[in-house]
């Protein structure tokens, strides 16, 4: 009886030792994108920004003039808020789950004021870019 109890536990042995890889490679770890804006304008004071896609995370801004808002309305949608005398440049960076796979993630402009609080009332050349310091940029055209 002893030998079929050796005998079992060599098999599992085996087996585990079997189904372990030795693969070195390792999950991809969390990225930060940066949301960037074309503008044509350059008198603009605020923009809404939703970003979705899988895993986001938190909200900065990408530099030290704006101001931003934030809040997460589930695991995959991020609406944001910048304020300031907004530029063509970075506005703010988000944490995405994986940075390996941008094309799951998008950021969409849905309104933008000028300074004088006015809406505009078009946002069709303005332009946002999703970045990652390891990956190329997508263009979302508005």
């Amino acid at each position: 009886m002893n030998s079929a109890y050796r005998a079992i536990a060599v098999v599992v042995v085996l087996s585990v030792s079997l189904s372990c890889s030795n693969d070195s490679t390792t999950p991809s770890q969390p990225v930060t994108a940066v949301v960037s804006l074309m503008s044509p304008n350059g008198d603009d004071g605020a923009v809404l920004v939703t970003v979705t896609g899988p895993g986001l995370a938190a909200v900065q801004l990408a530099g030290s003039s704006y101001k931003v808002f934030w809040r997460l309305s589930g695991p995959e949608e991020a609406h944001v808020i910048v304020l300031g005398n907004l530029q063509s440049g970075p506005l703010f960076t988000v944490g995405v789950g994986d940075g390996q796979h941008l094309s799951r993630y998008r950021a969409s402009l849905i309104e933008v004021a000028s300074r004088a609080d006015q809406l505009r009332p078009s946002i069709v050349d303005y332009h946002l870019t999703l970045s990652t310091s390891t990956s190329a940029s997508m263009t979302a055209a508005y």
